[in-house]
C-alpha cells in the first residue's frame, strides 16, 4: 500500500492571468517549500503538473506531518498581497501500480478528487488514512470528521477528515463535494472509476466554459455517457443552478423527450400548454447545464428541444451525447475516441501500462481475477487483446468479466467469437449495453436500408480506405458514386465509420463493427458478397497498375506511401485472387507491385506471393501476365534475396514467353536477370554477352529506367572482369536522373563509391557513399540505406575509425536482416567481425567470420574486393594468434549461429573498443 499526498494552489489560474510576474516568483518559493518538507519526512515527489505536487510515502503518518509542515511554512511566508499562496492538500492510501517513477490506478484518481474538495489552507484525509494514523497522532494534532461525501469521480462516498494542528486554520466553508448543497445536481453515482480520459475531460470541460451547445459523439460503448458525467461534474462549482442529467435511453417515443427533461428539473406541466413551452419558460432565467444523454434514437426531438432552450436563454448550456451530431447552429462536436492502445511493436510491460486501454483492462481484471496484475508474462497478450477490442471501454469491461473463468491467453484465443463471448454487462444497464453485439445492432438498426448496405460493403476492406475506394466498392446500379460521399459522411456522423484526418482523409471501421457488418454482408447472399469482393479486387488492381509507372519516376515516394497506406487491402486482394478461377487478375496485381516490394523492403514477401500465383495450375498458360510475373519473381529472388539458382528456371521461362510473344521489353528485362544469374554463378563472360544484348535492346526501346538498371549491371560485370566500369556506371546514374528514380540512384552511387573504395580512392568513395546514404534516408529507402551504410562502414574500417564503422555496420545489419538481403547481411557481419578482432577478441572475430561465411554460402556469393582483402589479412593474423586448429573450430562454431544469435553475440560483446 502506498500513501499519496496531492497538493495544488487555490485560485492560481486567476492569479497567473492577472499577475504573471509575481506568480512566477511566488511559485518558485512554493516549489522549494513543498519539495523540502516532503523530502525531509521521507516522501518522494513523483510528479508536478503546473503548481500541483504529487508525492508518495511508504507510511501514512509521515505524510500527515509533511502536510502540516507545508501549511505552517506556507502560512508563515510573506507572500505579495497580489498573489497570496494558499495550498490545499489531500491524502489517501491504497494499492497502486508503479512504473518508471510514476503511479497508476484508482488510488491516484481518488486522491486527486479528495484533494479537489478542500479549500486553500486545508488538509483533508480519507477514512483509510484516518484509520492508519488514529493511534499515532501526537496530542497537538487531531482529526475532525467531516462526514461522508460524494467526490467528483462519481464513485462511492468517501469518509473525509480534516487535520487540525497548532498554527493551522481551523474553520473552512463546506467541502466542494457533490453533497455540498450549493453543488446542485442529480449526477448518478457510478460503480467504478473513470480510467484515463484526463485529456478528454479537460478538453470537454474547456468547451463547456466557452460554448453553450456541446455534443459528444462516438461509437457505441466508447464511453460518451461516462465522459459527459465527469465533464459535467468538473464544471460544477457551486455557482448558478447546477447540472442536471436527463437519460433519454429508455424512451421509445420522441414525444416524451421534453417531459422527461421537465421531470428531472422538477417542472410541472401546465394545463393548456405544451410541456416544451412550460420547460423553456421555466428555465429561461436559470444558470444551469442540461445533460441530454443518448439522443441518437430520438435525435430530432432532442435537437428541437435543445434549439428552443438555447434560443430562449443566454445562461443555459446543453451537453449532449449521441452517435451523431444534433446539427444545431453553434454546436461544438467532440468526437470521443477509443482509449489509447499500444502499437503492435510494443510489448515491454513498463511501456504497455502507460496506455489507457491497458490501465482499464488491469483495473477491471483485478475485480474478477484475484491478484491480477500486469507482468512481463502477460503484457504482450493484454496489449493484443485491447488492440483487437479497439480500445472500446465497454468491450474491455465485458472481456475482463470473463476472467473469472478464463485466463488472458484463453480469452485472446476465443476473441474471434466476440459476439458470443462479450456478454454480461450490468443487469441495470439497457439491454443493448449488456452485450457488444446488441450495442452495435442497436446502432445498425437506426440506419436507413441504404446506409446499412453501404456499411456492410465497407466491411470488405482490411485496415483503412479512402473515399475513392469506398465509391468503387459501395456504388452499384442503384447507388451512384457521388451518393457514396454523403452516405460515408452520414456513417461517420453516426460513429459507425471512423475518419482519420491527416494529409488525405482515410476511413476505417472499428474491428468489432467490421466483424458485425461482415456478418451482415455474408447473410445478404453469395451474389452480393462476390460482387463486393470483386469490386474490391478490381479497384486495387487499378490502383496498383496505375501506381506502377510512378514507382520509378520523380514522384515515386508519394506513390510508395499511397501503396503503403493500402498494403493490407492489397494483401487481401492478392489473397482473394488466389481463389479466383481466372488467374490473370492475380498475376497482374502481383507483378504491378514489384517495385513497391523492392523499395519498401518486402522483397521476401513479394517473391512468395508471386510464386504462389505463378504456381497455380490455372496460371500455366504462357501469357504476357505470366511472363511478367515470372520476371518479377526472378528479379526479387536474384537481385535482393540472393536466390540465383532458384530464380534461373523462372526467368528462363519468362524469356521464352517474351520470345514467343515478340515482347522486346520483357525480353530485355529477362536477359538482364539471366546475366545477373550468370555473373553470380561465375559465368562472367556469358553474363557480359547477355547484358550487352539487353543494353542494346534497351537503347532501341528508349526506356530510361530500363537503361539505368541494365547499365548499372553492365558496370558491375565489367568490374568483376577487371575492366573499367566508370563509363557504364556514370551512364546508369545519368539515366536514373532522367527517369526520376532517385531510389535506384542511391544504389548506383553506392556501387560507384564501393568500386572507388576497392581501388583505394578513399576520398571519392566517401563522397559518393555519403551522397548515397543521404539520398536514401531522404527517400525512406531502407535497402539504399543498408547498402550505403555497409559500404561506408568499410570506408571507416580502412580509416581505422572503428566507432563509426561499428555504428554504420550495425545499422546495415539490422536493416538487411529485416529485408532478407543476404549479401549485405554477410558483408556487415564480416565487417563487425573485423572490428571485434581489432578490439582484441580473436575468437569472437573467428566465430563471426564463420557466421559471415555461412551467409555468403547461403546467398551463393563470395566476398570480393575490400571485404576479401581485409578478411584474408585478418585470417593470417588470427592463425598466428590462435593456431590453425582453434581458428577452424571457432569458424565452424560461428557457421552454426543464427542471425539472432549473431546479433546477441555482438550485443554482449558490444564490439570491444579497439
Amino acid at each position: 500500500m502506498v500513501t499519496l499526498l496531492f497538493t495544488d494552489i487555490e485560485g492560481s489560474t486567476r492569479a497567473w492571468e492577472k499577475h504573471p510576474e509575481q506568480m512566477h516568483v511566488a511559485l518558485r518559493r512554493h516549489d522549494q517549500i513543498l519539495r523540502q518538507e516532503i523530502e525531509q519526512l521521507g516522501g518522494h515527489v513523483f510528479k508536478t503538473v503546473g503548481d500541483a505536487f504529487c508525492a508518495a510515502f511508504s507510511e501514512a503518518l509521515p505524510s500527515v506531518y509533511a502536510a502540516i509542515s507545508i501549511q505552517r511554512s506556507i502560512g508563515s511566508e510573506s507572500w505579495p498581497e497580489s498573489t497570496p499562496i494558499r495550498v490545499r492538500i489531500g491524502i489517501h492510501a491504497g494499492i497502486c501500480q508503479e512504473r518508471d517513477d510514476d503511479y497508476f490506478g484508482p488510488t491516484v484518481n481518488r486522491t486527486a478528487r479528495l484533494q479537489a474538495t478542500a479549500h486553500g489552507g486545508q488538509i483533508v484525509v480519507s477514512g483509510i488514512i484516518a484509520d492508519l494514523i488514529a493511534s499515532g497522532l501526537p496530542p497537538d494534532v487531531s482529526l475532525s470528521d467531516l462526514g461522508s461525501h460524494r467526490l467528483k469521480d462519481l464513485e462511492r462516498t468517501e469518509r473525509i477528515f480534516q487535520v487540525r494542528a497548532r498554527g493551522l486554520q481551523d474553520e473552512f466553508p463546506p467541502l466542494r463535494s457533490l453533497d455540498n448543497p450549493r453543488m446542485r445536481n442529480n449526477l448518478p453515482r457510478q460503480v467504478s472509476t473513470l480510467v484515463g480520459r484526463s485529456q478528454d475531460v479537460g478538453e470537454v470541460s474547456e468547451l463547456l466554459n466557452h460554448a453553450r451547445m456541446v455534443t459528444l459523439t462516438g461509437a457505441g460503448g466508447v464511453g460518451k455517457t461516462r465522459l459527459a458525467l465527469q465533464a459535467a461534474a468538473e464544471v460544477l462549482d457551486g455557482s448558478g443552478d447546477g447540472v442536471w442529467f436527463v437519460d433519454l435511453a429508455p424512451l421509445a417515443d420522441p414525444a416524451l423527450v421534453a417531459g422527461t427533461a421537465a421531470s428531472v428539473l422538477g417542472i410541472r406541466e401546465e394545463a393548456g400548454r405544451s410541456v416544451s413551452d412550460t420547460l423553456v419558460d421555466a428555465i429561461r432565467d436559470r444558470n444551469l447545464l442540461l445533460v441530454l444523454d443518448n439522443c441518437e434514437h430520438v435525435i430530432d426531438a432532442a435537437a428541437h428541444l435543445a434549439h428552443r432552450i438555447l434560443a430562449s436563454s443566454s445562461r443555459v448550456g446543453v451537453l449532449a451525447t449521441s452517435r451523431e451530431p444534433l446539427g444545431l447552429a453553434g454546436e461544438q462536436v467532440y468526437r470521443v475516441r477509443s482509449l489509447s492502445v499500444p502499437p503492435e511493436t510494443e510489448t515491454d510491460v513498463d511501456k504497455v501500462v502507460r496506455y489507457e486501454a491497458v490501465q482499464l483492462f488491469v483495473e477491471r481484471a483485478a475485480q474478477y481475477q484475484a491478484g491480477f496484475s500486469l507482468e512481463a508474462t502477460n503484457a504482450a497478450q493484454v496489449a493484443r487483446l485491447v488492440r483487437r477490442l479497439d480500445g472500446i471501454p465497454l468491450a474491455i469491461e465485458l472481456a475482463t468479466a470473463r476472467l473469472g473463468s478464463l485466463s488472458v491467453a484463453e480469452l485472446e484465443a476465443r476473441l474471434g467469437q466476440r459476439f458470443r463471448l462479450l456478454v454480461g454487462g450490468p443487469r441495470t444497464a439497457m439491454p443493448r449495453q449488456q452485450t457488444l453485439g446488441a450495442l452495435i445492432e442497436w446502432s445498425y438498426h437506426l440506419l436507413s436500408a441504404t446506409e446499412q448496405l453501404v456499411l456492410d460493403r465497407l466491411a470488405i476492406f482490411a485496415g483503412g480506405f479512402d473515399l475513392s475506394a469506398a465509391e468503387a466498392v459501395a456504388s452499384d446500379d442503384e447507388i451512384e458514386p457521388l451518393d457514396v460521399i454523403d452516405l460515408v459522411k452520414s456513417l461517420v456522423d453516426k460513429s459507425l465509420v471512423q475518419a482519420d484526418v491527416g494529409g488525405m482523409v482515410r476511413y476505417r471501421l472499428l474491428e468489432s463493427i467490421r466483424d458485425y457488418a461482415a456478418g451482415k454482408l455474408a447473410v445478404r447472399g453469395s451474389d452480393e458478397f462476390e460482387r463486393t469482393e470483386r469490386a474490391h479486387r478490381d479497384y486495387f488492381l487499378r490502383v496498383a497498375e496505375g501506381a506502377a509507372p510512378h514507382l520509378i519516376a520523380h514522384d515515386q515516394v508519394d506513390w510508395l506511401d499511397r501503396l503503403s497506406a493500402d498494403y493490407d487491402n492489397l494483401r487481401l486482394a492478392l489473397a482473394r485472387c488466389l481463389v479466383d478461377a481466372d488467374p490473370e487478375p492475380g498475376l497482374r496485381l502481383a507483378a504491378a507491385l514489384t517495385y513497391f516490394w523492392l523499395y519498401r523492403d518486402h522483397a521476401a514477401e513479394g517473391a512468395d506471393v508471386l510464386l504462389a500465383h505463378i504456381d497455380r495450375p490455372e496460371a500455366q498458360k504462357p501469357t504476357a501476365s505470366r511472363g511478367r510475373a515470372l520476371f518479377s519473381a526472378a528479379r526479387l529472388m536474384a537481385s535482393v534475396l540472393g536466390e540465383h539458382l532458384a530464380a534461373r528456371p523462372r526467368v528462363e521461362e519468362a524469356y521464352r514467353i517474351a520470345e514467343d510473344l515478340g515482347d522486346e521489353n520483357l525480353r530485355a528485362w529477362t536477359q538482364w536477370i539471366i546475366a545477373v544469374s550468370d555473373g553470380r554463378s561465375g559465368n562472367l563472360e556469358s553474363g557480359l554477352a547477355r547484358i550487352e544484348d539487353a543494353l542494346s535492346a534497351a537503347r532501341l526501346i528508349g526506356d530510361n529506367h530500363m537503361l539505368a538498371q541494365i547499365a548499372n549491371e553492365y558496370g558491375l560485370t565489367l568490374a568483376r572482369l577487371d575492366r573499367d566500369p566508370t563509363g557504364a556506371l556514370e551512364e546508369s546514374l545519368a539515366y536514373c536522373r532522367k527517369s526520376g528514380n532517385r531510389i535506384f540512384a542511391t544504389l548506383v552511387l553506392s556501387n560507384i563509391g564501393y568500386l572507388e573504395l576497392c581501388a583505394g580512392d578513399i576520398d571519392n568513395a566517401k563522397l559518393h557513399l555519403e551522397e548515397s546514404l543521404a539520398l536514401a534516408r531522404d527517400q525512406h529507402d531502407g535497402s539504399g540505406v543498408n547498402y550505403a551504410a555497409c559500404n561506408l562502414g568499410f570506408v571507416a574500417l580502412k580509416e581505422r575509425d572503428f566507432e563509426r564503422a561499428r555504428t554504420l555496420l550495425t545499422e546495415a545489419l539490422a536493416l538487411a536482416g529485416h529485408s532478407h538481403d543476404k549479401a549485405v547481411v554477410a558483408s556487415a557481419v564480416l565487417g563487425l567481425a573485423l572490428i571485434a578482432g581489432e578490439g582484441g577478441s580473436p575468437r569472437v572475430e573467428a566465430m563471426l567470420q564463420g557466421a559471415a561465411d555461412a551467409v555468403y554460402d547461403d546467398a551463393h556469393e563470395t566476398p570480393t574486393g575490400i571485404e576479401s582483402d581485409l578478411r584474408d589479412e585478418h585470417l593470417v593474423r588470427l592463425q598466428e594468434q590462435m593456431g590453425s586448429e582453434a581458428l577452424e573450430a571457432a569458424r565452424l562454431e560461428g557457421r552454426q549461429l543464427t542471425l539472432d544469435e549473431v546479433t546477441n553475440l555482438l550485443s554482449q560483446l558490444n564490439c570491444a573498443r579497439p
